[in-house]
């Protein structure tokens, strides 16, 4: 009994003065600076902000965009204190994923965000047609278009490249 107490302390004094990352061990100072990549809220604060694997961060615009990134139950919740944003590059509003979205104004256009070679491009989708070419057949539409609040910025950190080119196979209806 009195070894496994004395284990269990020896273990707590080495987790407390080192930390686990990636198969490596680092102190606790700087394991504060390698927050793992991900979707991190304050406990006082609704602002939610995604940190890139590139240490990276940007600020999520609102509900909708956090569901078209996957909902918010992937997000982390820290404490007032936290340090995860601390001297990080802070790129602004978050870009929206990939997909195919329609602001709620927007009757018979939808946008269609993507990235090729490491670039964002978003273009328009202008007829019932050419939306159902980008489903797959017999789905509803509703299960791959995104409707979002007006003004959402779809295209913020992408390069607008016109009216959408039909994926092959296009001339299905």
């Amino acid at each position: 009994m009195m070894v496994s107490v004395a284990l269990r302390s020896l273990s707590m004094a080495l987790a407390g003065g080192m930390v686990a990352l990636g198969g490596s061990f680092m102190s606790p100072a700087q394991a504060q600076l390698n927050w793992p990549p991900g979707f991190y809220r304050r406990v006082n604060e609704q602002r939610i902000r995604y940190i890139s694997a590139d240490g990276q961060m940007c600020q999520v615009m609102n509900g909708q965009q956090m569901q078209a990134f996957g909902g918010a139950t992937q997000v982390r919740v820290v404490g007032t204190q936290s340090t995860y944003d601390r001297d990080r590059p802070n790129t602004g509003t978050c870009p929206w994923p990939d997909g195919l979205y329609r602001e709620a104004r927007w009757r018979g256009i939808w946008q269609h965000l993507f990235t090729s070679d490491n670039q964002r491009y978003y273009c328009n989708i202008t007829t019932s047609q050419h939306l159902r070419s980008y489903i797959p057949l017999d789905a509803p539409a509703d299960l791959f278009v995104h409707t979002i609040p007006n003004n959402s910025r779809l295209g913020l950190h992408r390069e607008w490249s016109g009216d959408c080119a039909w994926p092959g196979g296009g001339d299905r209806q």
